[in-house]
């Protein structure tokens, strides 16, 4: 069987791609006898809220995954204090190796969702430093804390494997509030973008509104404020104080045009 790859540049930059869109790329080989052979490639473009979502989703599993890596090394910490035999204090070391393959996968996932990401240069530059602060602290700090403990276990130094966890407890909060400021940061970038794209759908049903002409395209303005509305009424509850404030005033006012609109409609 042959096998190749193929490397191919597709400009699509003339075909005014938006989020949300989605091609096939056809491919076609032919053999030396001519026998054909079709097959296609799919690619989609994802939306912000694509976007934004994956970024969360995996933000928030890494966040709840150090916080349960912490918790295990408080749990380890407690143990220590009951232990004495070389052979108990062994166990400790090996759940800790444990931990540092765990925060190793927590870092290739951060690095997948900067990579899928297509987002302001200000988040990918945070997501790459989240990515940096792991690397020190897995191959500078925690290589350095495992050889220690390592060493203490070696002279029964309990006190020594106390002050090495208590340091990676403290890494791991480090790591847990970069990735909380992040999720934060993305948080406002969406809202930010989310808010834009609103302000100009209204700016197209103003100008829609003037040449109405029919219930049908009256029905349709409804429905499109309607979906407004409720994106509003999303953002709000996660916007701060007192830009909720604003929100929810703008979402009343919004609520008095979905009214008039429906009675345009029925008259």
């Amino acid at each position: 069987m042959l096998k190749d790859t193929i490397f191919y540049n597709l400009d699509l930059s003339l075909e005014k791609l938006l989020p949300g869109d989605e091609i096939k790329v056809y491919l076609k080989s032919i053999d030396l006898k001519g026998q054909t052979s079709f097959d296609y490639i799919t690619i989609k473009f994802p939306t912000l809220a694509e976007q934004m979502n994956l970024s969360n989703t995996g933000i928030g599993e890494s966040v709840k995954k150090l916080k349960d890596l912490k918790q295990k090394i408080e749990d380890l910490s407690d143990i220590l204090k009951k232990l004495d035999s070389k052979e108990d204090l062994n166990a400790i070391s090996e759940e800790l190796k444990n931990t540092q393959k765990e925060m190793e996968k927590l870092k290739e996932k951060i690095n997948e969702i900067s990579q899928k990401m297509s987002l302001e240069p200000e988040i990918q530059e945070q997501l790459k430093r989240i990515s940096e602060l792991y690397e020190k602290i897995l191959d500078d700090e925690l290589k350095q804390i495992l050889n220690k403990i390592q060493e203490a276990i070696n002279k029964l130094d309990k006190e020594e494997i106390r002050k090495m966890i208590e340091k990676m407890k403290i890494d791991i909060e480090k790591l847990k509030n970069s990735l909380k400021a992040t999720e934060s940061t993305l948080r406002k970038f969406y809202e930010e973008k989310k808010l834009k794209e609103l302000s100009e759908k209204l700016k197209e049903i103003a100008d829609k509104q003037e040449s109405v002409n029919s219930k049908e395209n009256q029905n349709e303005i409804t429905k499109e404020l309607k979906d407004i509305k409720e994106n509003l009424d999303d953002i709000s509850k996660t916007i701060e104080t007192p830009f909720s404030d604003s929100l929810k005033n703008i979402s009343n006012e919004l609520q008095k045009n979905i009214n008039q609109s429906e009675n345009i409609s029925e008259n």
